[in-house]
């Protein structure tokens, strides 16, 4: 966990320019995954999280694989419900997996719903949907002037810009490795200034691998450690965490 330093903050609220501004960002610390990191933050927490279906045939090789991360929250979470802007992937997961605290919702455009409204919730998880918006300060600010009087903190994961993965594609292949519906990457200091943009206060952030290491590859796997966890902000996940 690394908490935003009371001296960077000036430069995040627009007070102050720094054209090289040296941001300390992590610090050595165990190896974990983002699914790891959501499913221990919402142990015991009534969670809205948004963004939890997927394409249909990847829902069912998550729910085989133990990655499908609703399910996973869902088992440790006091209370959960799920918003989905798909409605065949919502109605799949209501028939197929018996999953019924569903709903399909577009966030922005559509107003909030009762079954939310009727609880205070501990959070909101919002994970890998923020790079594929247009506008992140406006859906952003969206969620925030709706959501507020219901939700206490909002957890945001995004591709980390720094990540070893992209210094590997750059230095040794002259490429980018991408999907091509992203529109950014982003670093602590980007997705905090973000954050602050919108209305949010950001508490602090995490480095996680997008999914636990591969047991059949022990080699790659010490390496990736070695590495991993004496450069956590080389991992390839960013988590942000932030109040509303």
């Amino acid at each position: 966990m690394v908490v935003i330093d009371n001296a960077v903050k000036p430069y995040l609220a627009g007070e102050k320019f720094d054209n090289g501004l040296r941001v300390r960002i992590a610090e050595k610390q165990k190896l974990f995954s983002r699914i790891e990191f959501l499913v221990r933050y919402a142990e015991g927490k009534k969670v809205i999280h948004m963004g939890c279906a997927d394409h249909i045939p990847i829902i069912l090789e998550k729910v085989q694989n133990n990655t499908w991360l609703h399910k996973r929250i869902d088992q440790v979470a006091q209370k959960q419900i799920g918003i989905d802007i798909l409605p065949e992937a919502v109605e799949y997961i209501r028939k197929e997996l018996g999953f019924v605290n569903i709903l399909t919702l577009d966030i922005v455009k559509d107003p909030v719903p009762e079954e939310i409204k009727s609880d205070l919730w501990d959070c909101m998880i919002l994970g890998e949907i923020v790079e594929h918006i247009d506008n992140p300060v406006e859906f952003l600010t969206e969620i925030r002037q709706k959501y507020a009087p219901f939700v206490r903190e909002i957890v945001i994961t995004v591709p980390n810009a720094l990540s070893v993965s992209n210094f590997y594609q750059a230095i040794g292949k002259n490429t980018e490795k991408i999907n091509t519906d992203h529109r950014y990457w982003f670093t602590p200091f980007t997705m905090q200034k973000i954050l602050i943009r919108s209305g949010f206060k950001p508490l602090y952030h995490e480095f996680a691998t997008y999914y636990p290491l591969n047991k059949k590859k022990p080699v790659r796997n010490f390496l990736l450690r070695t590495l991993l966890v004496n450069r956590p902000a080389l991992r390839g996940n960013l988590i942000m965490v932030a109040e509303f």
